[in-house]
């Protein structure tokens, strides 16, 4: 097996480890949520989550990813000058800094348009309780700047394993905190400020890592070049817009995409419908999140793909769009039923959530096919056509939201939701084909190449620990 893929699946694990981990600490959050609070309350909760999640996009700003293609980009430099143009310690800093800002104006913004929403109403102590709830998960805003920051860098030197094990200690601590208040009764404020702490403590456990394991931080002056620090800031900043433009734009779009559909269900159907939609929504984001987490684990090593060996794009993405296609509806629908299934004794109130969950099987098949494609061209940094692509997606998206949903209410919220991911599919397969990155012959529904096959096999024998080979020789 090739070094490349070995570190592809290598990574894989231990994202996928850490989805499941965190997907089911926070799916376990949810039922307790469920459980303690009911739909009408529940509906509260994550609306107020949801706000507070679009400041994000002033946080992220697209830095994890940017990040780690801006010191893929130099590792990739032969002249050991040309990897001194700058210091992966002065990305960390800015990265941080702008993010920190980010964080701050998001913070201030969600101050002030709570307090509009909250001036009208009568009465000091229920304008204190509703502006609180409305800002209480701000400080999550703060949490992430930290913890995405250092897990880039973390992911870039080869620490995922300490990236995963604090991710996961963190959601825990943040989790317990969240459900015994929950238990004992406390305001929907004082629950949202214990869930945003778990970035800190994950961030806290990530920096003692650094400290314990200091030969993974890979020294970037070796040969030191004399030079002051507004240079190296210069240098800084211009190599990682270069490549963090992109990912931020992007970034965006899908944060927007994934919150505004709650904050639509719950203004224009009421707490109640929202509380329902929000429970079925982050049901769908189990597999949703696997997705994602893989592409996380994916994207450096396509990185260096992209840059050394860009040929084997086509066989990575040939191979994945083909095996997805031939198995990825069918997991859906098993997963979603077996999740209704579970459910539907435990939350006798949110019935009509679980109902809803066969509709979102659509939107989950074209999300995969869509995460796999898009990552070749992030691999080999198509940057225009990914921006492009996405732009156009989102814009049926916004003019079918309202629409659907006042329509056809929580079915139409759903829909829309669908309809983006299914544009992102067959946008990215479309860009794919007409820059040939993909041969003019592919199709998802033909056999594999002999490549594509070993790619495969090569791939489900370190999964399934070899059981290809044993059956050879049996």
């Amino acid at each position: 097996m090739s070094q490349s893929v070995k570190k592809i699946l290598q990574n894989s694990f231990l994202q996928t480890i850490n989805v499941f981990s965190t997907t089911g600490l926070n799916f376990i959050l949810m039922l307790g949520y469920a459980r303690l609070l009911g739909p009408e309350k529940l509906g509260t909760l994550v609306t107020a989550q949801a706000h507070i999640f679009i400041g994000i996009i002033l946080v992220d700003l697209g830095m994890s990813n940017g990040l780690i293609a801006t010191l893929t980009r130099a590792e990739g430099l032969k002249l050991s000058l040309g990897r001194q143009s700058f210091r992966a310690f002065d990305l960390i800093k800015q990265v941080l800094l702008l993010r920190v800002s980010g964080a701050s104006f998001a913070f201030a913004s969600a101050c002030f348009f709570s307090y509009l929403s909250v001036r009208n109403m009568e009465g000091f102590e229920i304008k204190q309780s509703e502006f609180l709830k409305n800002i209480a998960f701000a400080p999550y805003l703060f949490a992430y700047a930290f913890q995405q920051t250092l897990t880039a860098y973390g992911i870039f030197r080869k620490l995922q394993g300490l990236c995963v094990f604090a991710n996961i200690i963190g959601i825990f601590i943040s989790v317990a905190m969240a459900l015994t208040l929950a238990w004992n009764g406390a305001a929907v404020s004082e629950i949202l400020f214990a869930q945003s702490s778990g970035g800190i403590f994950a961030s806290v456990i990530i920096v003692i890592g650094f400290v314990v394991w200091p030969k993974n931080l890979v020294k970037e002056n070796i040969r030191n070049i004399k030079s002051n620090s507004r240079f190296w800031k210069k240098n800084a900043v211009s190599a990682l817009f270069r490549d963090a433009w992109p990912h931020t734009l992007v970034f965006a779009i899908l944060t927007i995409w994934q919150r505004i559909d709650q904050i639509f269900a719950s203004h224009l159907l009421g707490f109640e419908a929202g509380g329902q939609y929000g429970l079925a929504i982050r049901v769908v984001a189990i597999p949703i999140l696997v997705a994602s987490a893989i592409f996380i684990a994916l994207f450096p090593e396509l990185q260096r793909i992209g840059r050394d060996e860009p040929e084997k794009i086509a066989v990575y993405i040939g191979a994945v769009t083909k095996f997805l296609f031939r198995y990825g509806l069918f997991i859906a629908i098993i997963l979603l039923y077996l999740l209704m299934n579970i459910l539907t004794p435990i939350l006798p109130k949110f019935q009509q959530a679980l109902k809803l969950l066969p509709w979102f099987v659509p939107g989950i098949f074209a999300y995969w096919m869509y995460n796999f494609m898009i990552g070749s061209l992030w691999g080999l940094r198509k940057y225009k056509e990914i921006v492009v692509l996405h732009g156009i997606a989102f814009l049926f998206y916004l003019i079918y939201l309202p629409l659907l949903t006042k329509k056809f209410h929580l079915l139409g919220v759903i829909a829309s939701y669908n309809i983006f991911a299914i544009c992102l599919a067959l946008l990215s397969y479309y860009v794919l084909k007409r820059m040939k990155i993909l041969p003019s012959a592919h199709r998802v529904w033909k056999k594999y190449s002999s490549q594509e096959e070993i790619f495969i096999n090569e791939m489900l024998q370190k999964i399934f620990f070899n059981l290809k080979r044993k059956h050879d020789v049996l």
